[in-house]
């Protein structure tokens, strides 16, 4: 396992994973970096189990063997009641009971604490997406700094990556997700066209074309910033300078950019990583 992975359990984070020993903290590992498919589930349960067993750890429990079906219902109420979030505590939940079930098949339990909780989520009826207009996705675009004439003052690398990567959700559909797992070589050219491979929802393997003004943008971009390694992350988080790191963009920090774009842009209103998905689907339909 890479050292980079490793460097999560040395923290404070893992303190109830330590006392329960090496192999539990190895069967842990195994659990979300083997058993787990995608990048991102990986993360949304490593956030979601390790939250659980900090809490555990906070009410004295020593040892993951020791964890009760109550620790989970009080933990889910601690959740819900004291910290507002019942929007995410299903997908908490799933992952707990997930982490225990592994657990169990690998002989380091006997029961899954998690299976025997019966807990009555609130489902919404009725959700919304933000969408905005057409003429407003071209303000938030032209709004982000791309000039290369000047070459006093010429974008950043965090400007041509932001307007490739908005542009690449409204005018493709393509989930934030689905544009964040894409490599540098899963961008390529085929029988006259070019194409995108991606992950998207559900560990579903997907491309399509890449077109008009979402195709210009991408080649803009990996042109400026120099895209040549194929097996690096097309979208990439960046240091202080705007300059991209190589490491791979996440959809907290992308969340929070287009906020930002759209504040700058003088857009009013809720926007987020889905917006410009939904935008682009309700203005084709």
């Amino acid at each position: 396992m890479a050292d980079r992975k490793l460097e999560k359990f040395r923290t404070e984070e893992a303190l109830l994973l330590a006392s329960s020993g090496t192999l539990m903290t190895k069967l842990y590992q195994d659990f979300i970096y083997l058993s787990l498919k995608s990048a991102e589930t990986q993360k949304t349960y490593y956030f979601a189990t390790m939250n659980f067993l900090n809490y555990c750890h906070r009410n004295e429990v020593e040892d993951v063997r020791d964890i009760e079906p109550t620790h989970v219902r009080e933990y889910l109420d601690y959740r819900i009641l004291v910290e507002k979030k019942e929007a995410s505590s299903p997908t908490h939940f799933y992952a707990i009971k997930a982490m225990f079930q592994y657990l169990v098949d690998h002989e380091q339990l006997t029961v899954n604490p998690a299976a025997s909780v019966n807990y009555a989520f609130k489902r919404s009826k009725k959700g919304r997406t933000g969408v905005i207009t057409r003429d407003q996705v071209r303000e938030i675009l032209l709004s982000i700094p791309s000039s290369t004439d000047d070459p006093d003052n010429p974008p950043k690398h965090t400007d041509m990556r932001d307007r490739a990567l908005i542009a690449l959700m409204a005018y493709t559909f393509i989930r934030i997700g689905g544009a964040l797992s894409a490599k540098v070589g899963d961008y390529y050219f085929d029988d006259g066209e070019k194409w995108i491979d991606m992950t998207e929802k559900g560990s579903k393997e997907h491309f399509l074309p890449v077109t008009g003004a979402a195709r210009e943008y991408l080649d803009q971009y990996i042109a400026f910033c120099g895209l040549k390694d194929e097996t690096s992350p097309l979208f990439q988080s960046a240091n202080r300078n705007g300059k991209l790191s190589g490491k791979p963009y996440d959809r907290i920090n992308s969340r929070r950019m287009i906020i930002s774009r759209a504040k700058k842009a003088g857009l009013e209103g809720k926007v987020s990583n889905h917006t410009f998905r939904a935008t682009g689907i309700t203005r084709f339909l």
